[in-house]
């Protein structure tokens, strides 16, 4: 990233965007059950939100089981690349990647290089 220009950050930034699942405040830490809960309680949103959006790639931190049930993802045939990330191709050159979280509790440059790797593979 060093070797790009703050304008061209700006703009790859503004192409990225981040759904909470949970869309109320919580810990740093999550209660799975709670977050089930409250996640189906509002699944209509959540849907209606990533429809919204229409990303080509989405990358679900630690809750790819959960946001494909919600966003009715479970019918697609998932793969898993040869590193063993699971993936779904939901349309047309439209990606769902299930993830571990960003703060998971291993070294940062496993957790980008790991993504990055699957999404080469995904592509090629």
């Amino acid at each position: 990233m060093e070797h790009i220009s703050e304008e061209e950050r700006k703009s790859t930034l503004k192409s990225i965007c981040a759904i909470n699942l949970k869309k109320s405040p919580g810990t740093h830490t999550t209660d799975t059950a709670s977050l089930n809960k409250v996640a189906n309680e509002d699944s209509n949103y959540i849907e209606r939100q990533f429809l919204l959006y229409n990303p080509d790639i989405t990358i679900c931190g630690g809750t790819g089981d959960l946001f494909k049930g919600i966003a009715g993802f479970c019918e697609f045939e998932w793969k898993r690349t040869n590193r063993g990330v699971w993936w779904c191709e939901r349309a047309p050159k439209k990606y769902v990647i299930a993830y571990c979280h960003p703060e998971a509790r291993v070294d940062n440059p496993l957790i980008v290089y790991g993504l990055i790797d699957a999404i080469r593979e995904i592509y090629s």
